[in-house]
């Protein structure tokens, strides 16, 4: 396969990669995601599966989150197209399962707006019954937190964020629940593919947005 072929399947629909491209190594030292539970309430929770409604929009459905998370590092309305073509939008309904744990999951997901709560999968657990809260996740366009009966920290608005610089839950299956606490709508990514894009030469200011968005709000919540 030519090597602009090849770079074509690495990244999908995105432009072909550079002639010995080879994936950044990944680096550990990144704090943990989640923090200890600490559940105010029973620890057994019970949910109902709704599924989410994918959404496909153009670059003027998707201004605000531009113009608060990648705008201010200079990415261009054309870099934000393509990578928002490279994900998924979706909206949840109020406890819909936006990452089922127990599974592998090799996904990055962006909290637009809403919140979602993180609770300790249980593989003993009978269906519909949840684990104690951990922490929550809050969208990165609200401007208010929904209120919850319980008080878990908060975890920034990045799901599985950490993958992308620390490989070491690479592999493994998700040990928490993440379920909608009212309408949630996210963006998600296949890792693999968006550390490929992130790793370009010419797409640092899209790098940049996402480390920033990653370290600054877990370091605000400790």
């Amino acid at each position: 396969m030519k090597s602009r072929q090849l770079g074509r399947c690495l990244v999908g629909r995105g432009p072909p990669l550079q002639r010995g491209f080879q994936p950044r190594k990944l680096y550990g030292g990144l704090r943990a995601e989640w923090g200890r539970p600490q559940p105010l309430v029973p620890s057994v929770r019970h949910f109902s599966i709704r599924y989410a409604t994918p959404c496909k929009e153009k670059i003027t459905a998707n201004m605000d989150l531009y113009d608060e998370m990648f705008r201010p590092f200079g990415v261009s309305t054309t870099q934000m197209t393509e990578l928002m073509n490279h994900g998924t939008k979706c909206k949840y309904g109020d406890k819909g399962v936006v990452v089922a744990g127990g599974q592998l999951h090799d996904k990055v997901v962006l909290v637009v707006r809403g919140t979602a709560v993180a609770y300790q999968h249980d593989e003993e657990a009978s269906s519909g019954e949840l684990g104690p809260p951990v922490c929550s996740y809050s969208g990165r366009l609200s401007s208010n937190e929904s209120e919850l009966p319980f008080q878990v920290p908060t975890r920034g608005s990045m799901i599985g964020g950490s993958a992308l610089v620390d490989n070491t839950p690479v592999g493994k299956p998700y040990p928490y629940d993440v379920i909608a606490a009212g309408p949630v709508e996210i963006v998600e990514w296949d890792l693999d593919e968006l550390r490929m894009i992130l790793d370009r030469p010419k797409w640092r200011a899209v790098q940049a947005s996402f480390y920033y968005t990653l370290y600054v709000e877990l370091i605000g919540t400790l």
